[in-house]
C-alpha cells in the first residue's frame, strides 16, 4: 500500500491515526498500532517498533559545490587525519569523493524499526571456565577471538554475568534469514532517507559537528574515562556524579 509523503505532511494528527489504524488491515498478521509521536504514527510487532514512513518523491545526497566553510577545529582535526593515514585530498575533496550528487528518488511506502539490533550472536554458558578466568582480569567484561569464534561478554553491578558467541553468518545468509520472515534491508536510498531526512547539510541537524569526542561519546570528560578504562582493563569505575551531555543533536529524533 502506498500513502504519499505529501499528503502525510498536510493532514492532521487524527486524520493520520485513523489512517494508521487502517494499514494494520493490509499488515502481516502481529502488527498493531501503537502511539502517534508527533507526525510519526508508530507500530508495534513482539517487542519491536516500527514508524510508519510514507512514500513519495524525496531529494537525497549532498551539493559538493554548495557554499561551506569548516570550522577552525574541523580544519584541525583533518590535517591531523591526513597526516596520520596518508590523505593527500583537502577536506572538501574528501567529502566530496563520500558523498552522493544530488538527486530526486520515489521511495515506497515502508515500516521502519526505530531501535538497531545486533544479528549473529547467541547466548552461551557463562559458567565455562575460560570465561570465569577471563573475568578475574577483566570484571567489567571483554571480548575474546578464539580461531574462528568471538565470544564476549559484560557483567553488571549486580554481578550478573551475559555471555554470547558469534554464530559466523555471512551477510547473505542474515539476509536469506531476515527474508524468510517477511523483513529486509533498507536501500541505500532508503537508508540514506531513513538518517538524514533529505535534508541538504552535510548533517542532518547541520553542516558541523564536535570533533573532540566519538559520536557514541557523551562529552570530551566520557571520552577520556573510555580510554582510561580500557587501559585499566575494566577496573576503572566512572565518576560517582557521571557525565553530562554537551552536545545532543545527533541522538535526537531525525524528524
Amino acid at each position: 500500500m502506498t500513502f504519499r509523503l505529501e499528503r502525510w505532511k498536510d493532514v492532521s494528527a487524527a486524520e493520520r491515526e485513523a489512517v494508521a489504524k487502517t494499514l494494520i488491515s493490509s499488515l502481516p498478521t502481529g502488527f498493531s498500532f501503537h502511539a502517534l509521536s508527533g507526525p510519526n504514527a508508530i507500530f508495534a510487532f513482539e517487542s519491536a517498533k516500527f514508524v510508519l514512513i510514507p512514500g513519495g518523491a524525496v531529494c537525497l545526497g549532498f551539493d559538493a559545490d554548495r557554499p561551506w566553510i569548516p570550522t577552525e577545529e574541523e580544519a584541525k582535526s583533518w590535517a591531523m587525519t591526513a597526516r596520520e593515514y596518508g590523505f593527500s585530498e583537502s577536506i572538501h575533496e574528501r567529502i566530496c569523493a563520500a558523498t552522493l550528487r544530488p538527486r530526486q528518488v520515489e521511495l515506497p511506502t515502508l515500516l521502519v524499526e526505530t531501535e538497531t539490533r545486533e544479528l549473529g550472536w547467541e547466548s552461551t554458558n557463562p559458567d565455562d571456565s575460560e570465561i570465569v578466568s577471563m573475568l578475574k582480569q577483566y570484571p567489567a567484561g571483554f571480548q575474546l577471538c578464539r580461531g574462528g569464534l568471538t565470544i564476549r561478554v559484560r557483567q553488571d553491578a549486580g554481578g550478573l554475568v551475559a555471555a554470547e558467541r558469534s554464530m559466523g553468518r555471512t551477510h547473505a545468509e542474515v539476509l536469506a534469514d531476515l527474508q524468510k520472515t517477511g523483513f529486509r534491508f533498507p536501500t541505500s536510498d532508503e537508508w540514506e532517507y531513513f538518517c538524514g531526512c533529505g535534508e541538504p547539510t552535510l548533517f542532518r541537524w547541520g553542516d558541523h559537528a564536535p570533533v573532540d569526542r566519538y559520536p557514541t561519546d557523551i562529552n570530551p570528560a566520557e571520552a577520556a574515562w573510555r580510554r582510561n578504562w580500557a587501559l585499566s582493563a575494566g577496573r576503572l569505575a566512572p565518576p560517582a556524579e557521571g557525565f553530562v551531555r554537551d552536545w545532543d543533536r545527533h541522538v535526537k529524533p531525525n524528524s
